[in-house]
Order: structure tokens, then C-alpha cells, then sequence
């Protein structure tokens, strides 16, 4: 994602931050798909463990996709409050995850459109779906606005 929002703000400037075996892949997926933004040094790549310390202080946001989704309520607040000691006063946070749609009327969520059911039925079992994977493998969830 943040690769594609370069290609948007090309004077922007990103730290992509992941476990380091993960990590290793960046630079060269960066080069052949926008050496610019690694030659004029708009992307820096650092190893980082979202359970300690978040090393980057005061950033204008912090992108979190597909994060969240695969740890328990209890990781995620661990994670979260990483982020909330290192933001400045105008940081933001920003998550990019699934979000469920609850059977029930959200003021969340925009609900389906008559005749479908609120959630959208079997058009969203896909997320239902990856749901249940990740509480499986992970013992993480995927989340309602709620």
C-alpha cells in the first residue's frame, strides 16, 4: 500500500517498517517498481517488532495494514499504545483492515440497500470466512466498527 500511496504523493516520505525476514524483500520490490522514490530517498526501510518501542517519533501517520487483524484485543492495545507514545501532537493512526458488518444495524456502516440483509449476506462471507481463519491460526479476529 504504501508503495502505490508513493506513486500518489511523490513528494512524500515513508519508513516501510516490518520483521526483518520480511523486511529484506522491500528494497528490491521498491527499486524495479519506483527506483525514484528509493534514489531521491523518499522510502527508508527498517526492521521493526510492533510489540516494542515504535522508534519513529512525532510521524505525520501511522499506516498500520493488515496489522491488527491477526493479534488479540490484548496485542492490538499493546501495539496501539506503542504508537500513542511515540505521536506527535497532529499524528494520526490509520488502519487499513477488514471490517465486519454485524448482522445488526450499525451507526458505524452503511447498511445494505433493501432487499439485502443489513450485512450484505453471502456478498460478504469472504471476510466471515477469513474471520474464522485467523481466529483459528492466530487467535486474532477480524473487527465490527463496534
Amino acid at each position: 500500500m504504501s508503495l502505490e500511496l508513493a506513486r500518489k504523493l511523490p513528494n512524500a516520505k515513508f519508513i516501510v517498517q516490518d520483521i526483518d525476514h520480511v523486511l529484506q524483500q522491500a528494497p528490491a520490490v521498491w527499486s524495479q517498481e519506483l527506483p525514484e522514490a528509493v534514489q531521491m530517498g523518499h522510502v527508508q526501510f527498517m526492521p521493526h517488532d510492533f510489540f516494542t518501542a515504535q522508534p519513529v517519533r512525532g510521524a505525520e501517520a501511522y499506516l498500520l495494514r493488515y496489522i491488527l487483524h491477526i493479534w488479540s484485543d490484548e496485542n492490538c492495545v499493546t501495539i496501539l499504545k506503542h504508537l500513542k507514545d511515540a505521536m506527535g501532537p497532529t499524528s494520526r493512526i490509520l488502519i487499513a483492515d477488514h471490517v465486519l458488518h454485524s448482522t445488526a444495524e450499525s451507526g458505524q456502516l452503511k447498511s445494505a440497500p433493501a432487499p439485502l440483509p443489513v450485512n450484505y449476506g453471502v456478498a460478504h462471507i469472504y471476510n466471515n470466512m477469513h474471520d474464522l481463519n485467523i481466529m483459528s491460526v492466530m487467535n486474532g479476529m477480524e473487527r465490527t466498527p463496534d
